[in-house]
């Protein structure tokens, strides 16, 4: 199993990308996610469970149509919470937990 915590649109340097933008942030969170799947030697597609934290939840039909430009199998389980995120600029974060052979 691997666990990935929360995943942002984040610069190298560690400055919100794509500030108001939601859906270009969650493309960069789960771009994040993948990268560190794939540096554990698996891929979204062993994704078993996410859970999305959205500033906003009026953002959740735009941050559902990101995901299904990426999770093409079987969707994951799913939990969305509306919080106070750690940036104000941030719009949303993604964690996940995938299931590899």
């Amino acid at each position: 199993m691997i666990f990935v915590s929360g995943q942002g649109a984040f610069s190298p340097g560690g400055e919100v990308l794509a500030k108001g933008d939601v859906r270009s942030q969650t493309e960069h969170a789960i771009k994040s996610i993948r990268k560190v799947l794939r540096q554990a030697g698996s891929d979204l597609d062993d994704i078993v469970k996410v859970t999305v934290y959205l500033k906003r939840v009026e953002d959740r039909p735009t941050v559902a149509e990101v995901r299904r430009k990426y999770f093409k199998r079987d969707f994951p389980a799913s939990s969305l919470v509306g919080v106070e995120l750690a940036s104000e600029d941030m719009l949303v974060e993604i964690e996940a937990i995938a299931v590899c052979d």
